[in-house]
């Protein structure tokens, strides 16, 4: 039974998200084009044709991000609709726990979340590809990739292998903040249900911007407890307070330490909003 409502609870969202992802795959060729143009040589008498190409990649930067607020929409509107509305009478009469429930709108959340992150890799390999002014007149290009390719050949040179635990480290984490903002909207949406009677969408907009300013602050106290008063919640000024405080030796396995405490407290303080999500629907909100 839950592959199923994971099944459905992916299908609500599949039609928005093929939909921008066809329109973004479909600008990405005339916008890599445009951008070989830009790179190429003109002359003054162009400028017009300039104008009119950068305005196409200004709207087509601005398309991803919209596009990115639209699939995010989608997937908490859905959570929104199919629990505290009408329809979330029905939802919970369904022969599943609210736990397998909640898990599967996170499920649906981090899926989906995952799908535009690769989306945007693939739009961005085919700007890369046509963006580069070939020499020897050939539609495609792949000296952006080697370029790309240089840089992680030069990292490589620096630090060996730990360039694999910090990518590794870098892709968990993003994971782990995809689960912390999905559990911190829809714990948000739950309390803002509960407490307000009207405008609860707003009143969980407002306690989503008041649980993310204090995370950050307890965050900022944390770090100045630990490291001192002069660093900031950044990544130069972390690599900073640990390259002071280790020997050389030491600093690659002080950065991938850092990185998994941070890793672990994202995920600790999700699991967190889970739990208190999942007590509420079961102890609180009276919708079956």
């Amino acid at each position: 039974m839950f592959r199923k409502l994971l099944r459905y609870d992916l299908k609500a969202v599949r039609g928005l998200w093929l939909g921008q992802a066809a329109i973004i795959l479909a600008m990405s060729i005339p916008a890599g084009l445009v951008m070989r143009f830009l790179n190429s040589e003109y002359d003054s008498r162009s400028a017009a044709y300039v104008g009119l190409a950068t305005f196409f990649v200004s709207v087509y930067v601005l398309w991803l991000v919209g596009s990115y607020i639209m699939v995010q929409y989608g997937i908490y509107h859905h959570f929104y609709k199919n629990f505290y509305t009408d329809e979330g009478y029905l939802t919970f009469t369904l022969p599943v726990s609210r736990k397998q429930l909640l898990f599967s709108k996170v499920a649906n959340a981090i899926t989906w979340s995952a799908a535009q992150v690769l989306l945007y890799l693939l739009a961005a390999m085919i700007v890369l590809l046509l963006s580069a002014v070939p020499k020897d007149g050939a539609l495609l290009s792949f000296a952006n990739f080697g370029e790309i390719g240089q840089l992680f050949a030069d990292l490589w040179k620096d630090i060996g292998a730990w360039l694999i635990v910090y990518l590794l480290e870098g892709l968990c984490l993003l994971i782990c903040l995809g689960l912390y903002s999905s559990m911190l909207i829809y714990m948000c949406i739950t309390v803002g249900t509960l407490l307000a009677k009207k405008a609860k969408v707003l009143a969980g907009v407002c306690l989503y911007f008041l649980i993310d300013t204090v995370v950050s602050g307890v965050t900022e106290v944390n770090i100045y407890a630990v490291l001192g008063p002069n660093t900031t919640f950044s990544v130069p000024s972390l690599i900073f307070a640990i390259e002071e405080r280790l020997p050389s030796a030491l600093l690659h396995g002080g950065y991938a330490l850092v990185g998994l405490i941070a890793c672990l407290a994202v995920v600790s303080i999700a699991y967190i909003m889970f739990c208190v999500t999942l007590d509420i629907l079961e102890r609180k909100l009276n919708l079956s």
